[in-house]
């Protein structure tokens, strides 16, 4: 299993991993890199999710934790660059220990509404509108295997002969 596995989307990302984690018996809190004390969750509010805790302490406290991204699929995730965070249970993730992950470059076969094909994949890869609009059958697309699915890592016009992937 990676450091991604088990990760329920959407997370809630940071660029730097805080100095300290706290558990309370009601709360998490954190230091951040630049030594401030701010709320990660308080199971004292009385709502069931934690992205609806999230927002009621972003009305309650300026002592909270900003996230630099929310990432909702694994793809978002892995191009951020994120080293910690929580997902949506809130479960803590620490991602910067750096891990190889198998990386298979391809051609598009074809590309049809928000869906890309590439040969050798079975299932296409859904992508935003904007995103159709630019590709064409000359690119390559970059793939990342992580715990045995294969994600969208990258569009390039290159073919990249490399076989693994550092995250």
């Amino acid at each position: 299993m990676s450091k991604f596995s088990g990760i329920v989307f959407p997370f809630f990302g940071l660029k730097d991993c805080p100095v300290k984690v706290m558990y309370h018996p009601h709360y998490i809190e954190i230091i951040n890199s630049v030594g401030q004390l701010l709320m990660l969750d308080d199971k004292t509010i009385p709502y069931p999710t934690y992205l609806g805790r999230l927002l009621i302490l972003e009305a309650q406290t300026e002592h909270r934790v900003v996230f630099d991204i929310t990432a909702y699929g694994m793809e978002n995730l892995i191009t951020s660059k994120v080293k910690w965070g929580v997902d949506s249970r809130p479960k803590i993730f620490d991602l910067s220990m750096k891990e190889k992950f198998p990386l298979k470059c391809g051609k598009i076969d074809k590309i049809k509404n928000n869906l890309v094909w590439m040969k050798g994949i079975s299932y296409p890869f859904r992508l935003r509108e904007d995103l159709i609009e630019g590709l064409n059958k000359f690119l390559f697309v970059e793939l990342v295997n992580i715990d045995s699915t294969w994600y969208l890592y990258n569009f390039t016009y290159e073919y990249n002969k490399k076989e693994t992937i550092t995250l």
